[in-house]
């Protein structure tokens, strides 16, 4: 059978770049409804406030990430790789259960491609429209044409990229910043630098990045099993191919070569060769497929979601090792998480012991040692706290007690203490330094540290020589 006009014109003339037919089915109606979910939640987030901050701010400046209730700060790096090795084992196990749903149904480069393809769509028509534009020669209408198209995308990636800065700069601020020409070169930068790379991906790159720079498909292969559900062509009841009419008497297998898979291909590839990495599960093969089924009057279901098992006639696996692996893994790693959230203290506090001298003696005999003193409030509101001693009988004799803190703030300060020489040096051991809430009374954070002794420093001395 002859190669199709389009399909020729495409294959042979316009080599690097797909163009894409529009098809409508029950697969296309589930993922264009989780794309406004995504999109309607990727723009009203920011706009969201709890309390006087907004629900989702991630504030380099001040070095700490508002998500909903939660403020993180730099010393909750570990639940950052927590959340990544969430993740990733989220990741794995749905890979294992639908394939590459993730690619196919909520992941960013699918939504920003299929918004872009549905302006092209709107301006340039479907397919055929778009293949006869790309051959015709420039005049009016092409340049009128490519100019709005071109226009609409632009004006795209800037909303994608000044809703992004959203989640940087509170999006009121940021507006205003904007409307007033007030945005500090780092935020002119970034919105320009997205903006940009937004056109260049969802516009032009497309399939290339899926294709190339993306890990997840060439991984696929060793995340799948035998009954992981996968986009499937059924080589024993489609095979031999052969054109065909409703109502001709059928000869060969149920697939009539119309190519409408291929021509429907956000990647351009053929899924009747098989599951190739290209793939990412978007099902509009599969409703392209089904729609020709119905035409022809045959079964739907010649390209499907499937598995291995299932094609080939096997039972289903009662159990999956590795899915099960996953799933306790997961199910550690979230609890670990979230014990560690609702444990965090609000207040940290580290102490470190001046090592420019051990000790100091004073006029009137007294021993002091000096210490640095740091107290973060991890809060979101303001503390007064009070520095008090456990463990060593000490006077303060420089510095001060009380520490005020606000909300995100580290406050630093020095602190002498003062012991009595007549105390025995083996007497002396480690102590600790406690951070008490003078409004509540309640003991916040805690750090242990020593006080060094003229005889205890020549007994370390002496120790640290024979060793």
């Amino acid at each position: 059978m002859a190669e199709p006009a389009d399909t020729k014109l495409n294959t042979e003339m316009f080599k690097g770049k797909i163009f894409v037919k529009n098809i409508w089915g029950k697969f296309q109606a589930q993922r264009w409804k989780v794309f406004l979910f995504l999109l309607a939640g990727w723009y009203i987030l920011p706009w969201l406030r709890i309390g006087d901050r907004p629900a989702v701010l991630l504030d380099i400046p001040a070095r700490k990430f508002h998500i909903l209730w939660i403020t993180f700060w730099p010393q909750d790096v570990y639940l950052l790789t927590l959340a990544l090795i969430t993740c990733a084992l989220l990741l794995f196990g749905a890979t294992m259960l639908v394939g590459r749903a993730w690619c196919g149904y909520t992941c960013p480069q699918t939504v920003g491609t299929s918004l872009y393809l549905e302006i092209e769509r709107w301006i340039d028509g479907d397919r055929p429209q778009q293949l006869r534009l790309a051959k015709a020669p420039w005049g009016p209408d092409k340049i009128k044409k490519r100019l709005f198209k071109h226009g609409l995308w632009v004006l795209l990636s800037f909303a994608l990229s000044l809703n992004l800065l959203f989640y940087f700069v509170p999006a009121a601020e940021a507006l205003h910043r904007l409307a007033t020409l007030s945005l500090s070169p780092t935020n002119l930068f970034f919105l320009c630098f997205f903006a940009v790379l937004a056109y260049a991906d969802f516009g032009h790159a497309r399939d290339w990045v899926c294709k190339f720079p993306c890990p997840y498909g060439r991984f696929q292969g060793i995340m799948t099993d035998p009954d992981s559900l996968v986009v499937t062509f059924d080589v024993k009841r489609g095979e031999p191919r052969q054109f065909f009419r409703k109502g001709e008497e059928r000869t060969a297998g149920d697939c009539v070569s119309c190519n409408l898979c291929v021509d429907v291909c956000p990647t351009g590839i053929d899924i009747r060769n098989g599951l190739q990495y290209e793939c990412i599960s978007c099902m509009r093969c599969v409703d392209a497929c089904d729609h020709v089924m119905g035409k022809v009057g045959f079964e739907a279901g010649l390209i499907r979601l499937s598995s291995e098992r299932e094609v080939s006639g096997q039972p289903k696996a009662k159990f999956r090792p590795r899915l099960a692996f996953y799933g306790v893994v997961l199910t550690a790693v979230l609890g670990t998480m979230v014990a560690s959230i609702a444990l965090r203290p609000t207040t940290e506090l580290d102490v470190v012991r001046n090592r420019s001298f051990v000790y100091q003696q004073l006029s009137d005999g007294r021993i002091s040692n000096v210490y640095m003193v740091k107290a973060l409030n991890k809060d979101d509101t303001n503390h007064h706290y009070r520095l008090e001693i456990e463990g060593l009988d000490a006077q303060v004799i420089g510095g001060s007690k009380d520490i005020e803190a606000r909300s995100g703030e580290v406050v630093q300060q020095s602190v002498a203490l003062a012991l009595s020489p007549d105390r025995d040096a083996k007497s002396v051991g480690r102590f600790t330094f406690v951070l008490v809430d003078a409004e509540s009374g309640k003991k916040v954070a805690r750090r242990s540290s020593t006080f060094i002794l003229p005889e205890r420093e020549a007994h370390e001395a002496h120790k640290e020589t024979e060793e």
